[in-house]
């Protein structure tokens, strides 16, 4: 008597009865994704099955409607059959709807099964090794890289290898010619291609490691090396009139930041001469193009913010390709920086400009990188001597001036005091006739150079400071 009244009263309740016939809907079936799969349910007259149990099409269509796998699945299949270009993007739409949802709700939910095992690559594959011909395939192009762009993260966030990074590397993939600066015609195209290099902003940031230096992912790192060069020759640092897209050009700076980030890149290259003249070819025209966007603006440059972006990411791109040379071993790296190929003086007057930037993070990415160069006794000497012969001022003097402003930014002044301590390793011999770093050190700069380099030797060097 109990037991039936306990069941009269949940079937009274109507959201009881509905998980009840979920429930048993789904064991007599074979499980909820069998449920799911079917266009409608047929009972039979002989199936002991109680009717107030049964499920009628619209429940059917409400549970679907409200499962994300089948939801997707449904998506995807819509976009593997599809005729039409509309019939694509209105997926895209409802798939971009359903991935911003799963990442809101999959921490408070248990899914089934891992959306991502579903069909992704093979319903996008046809899309993505054609070059677009018309304007509707630029839309169509630019809505699945927007969307691909958003999806990536779930790859990283399930540590599962990403298909699309692997489609990106691949070198014969025929959507990376459109980097070319030549098929930048129209504005369309423009927006198309800051897209593409989003996408692989984004897959290169998920592969990135903060422990490069001590276990290098050269595999991943190589892998990317073909995008490196394509971003390098489609630069053209020496067409001004390139200079004029500054947001295509701010967003192949900002792609090439993160290419570079992950050692290994070039130490897995076989041709060793290809190697030195890309990085020559990097060096040199993201020295002109700091020339272009800082020292062309004249004495207002040292106030003026106009393409610091692409300012910041030249210097933060020239960081990373010393980092890279450095740990490469490559031999005589410093020639990429002072070689008379490398137009040396034009570059080192465009550097040392930086030195008096306004801005916090370029003036201490640029202290940052004459800090590695001074690793090497070539460069040292050759900073020194330029320094003064340049700007007639003294490299020490004001090296130090900045060291000692307590009211400069901390990060600053450690790199600078990494700069010094670099400068002031190498060997000098006094008696020597030709130029060397003592002598273009002046009397108030050799007695601070001691107490720098002594106190910075010890722990206590930042109290002292």
């Amino acid at each position: 008597m109990i037991k039936i009244i306990f069941i009269e009263i949940l079937l009274q309740d109507k959201y009881c009865l509905q998980s009840l016939q979920i429930h048993w809907n789904s064991e007599w079936f074979g499980g909820f994704s069998e449920l799911l799969t079917g266009k409608e349910i047929n009972y039979t007259d002989t199936d002991d099955f109680n009717t107030i149990l049964r499920l009628s099409h619209v429940d059917l269509m409400q549970i679907q409607s409200t499962s994300m796998e089948y939801c997707i699945d449904k998506c995807l299949k819509m976009v593997q059959n599809a005729t039409k270009h509309q019939d694509v993007v209105d997926s895209l739409i409802k798939l971009t709807g359903y991935i911003n949802l799963y990442k809101c709700i999959k921490y408070n939910f248990i899914f089934e099964n891992n959306i991502l095992s579903l069909p992704w690559k093979e319903s996008f594959d046809r899309f993505l090794n054609v070059i677009p011909s018309s304007q509707e395939d630029n839309e169509l192009l630019q809505y699945l890289l927007e969307f691909l762009t958003n999806f990536a993260a779930l790859y990283k966030e399930e540590g599962i290898e990403c298909w699309i990074s692997n489609f990106l590397k691949n070198e014969t993939n025929p959507i990376l010619t459109l980097l070319s600066n030549e098929t930048i015609e129209d504005a369309e195209s423009k927006i198309l291609n800051k897209d593409l290099l989003q996408l692989i902003t984004t897959c290169v940031t998920f592969e990135q490691h903060y422990l490069d230096l001590y276990g290098l992912n050269l595999i991943c790192a190589s892998s990317w090396t073909h995008l490196i060069e394509i971003i390098a020759t489609n630069l053209k640092f020496n067409d001004s009139q390139h200079f004029y897209n500054l947001a295509y050009l701010d967003a192949l700076l900002s792609c090439l930041v993160h290419l570079t980030a992950s050692l290994g890149w070039v130490k897995n290259n076989k041709n060793d001469l290809s190697s030195r003249n890309l990085l020559v070819q990097l060096v040199t025209g993201l020295c002109e193009m700091i020339g272009a966007f800082h020292c062309g603006k004249g004495d207002s440059a040292v106030n003026s913010v106009m393409g610091l972006s692409i300012t910041r990411h030249a210097v933060l791109i020239l960081n990373h390709l010393l980092a890279e040379m450095q740990q490469s071993n490559i031999n005589e790296w410093e020639c990429c920086f002072i070689d008379e190929e490398s137009g040396i003086e034009d570059n080192f007057y465009n550097l040392t400009s930086l030195w008096f930037c306004r801005d916090i993070v370029l003036r201490a990415g640029i202290f940052q990188l004459f800090a590695g160069l001074a690793t090497s006794h070539k460069c040292a000497i050759n900073i020194v001597q330029e320094y003064r012969r340049i700007r007639k001022a003294d490299v020490w003097e004001i090296a130090i001036n900045v060291l000692l402003d307590h009211e400069e930014a901390n990060i600053i002044r450690e790199n600078v005091a990494v700069f010094l301590t670099n400068l002031s390793s190498h060997i000098i011999t006094i008696s020597q006739e030709s130029f060397t770093l003592d002598k273009a050190v002046t009397p108030y700069s050799q007695v601070l150079i001691v107490h720098v380099t002594y106190f910075y030797r010890v722990p206590n060097f930042t109290i002292f400071l």
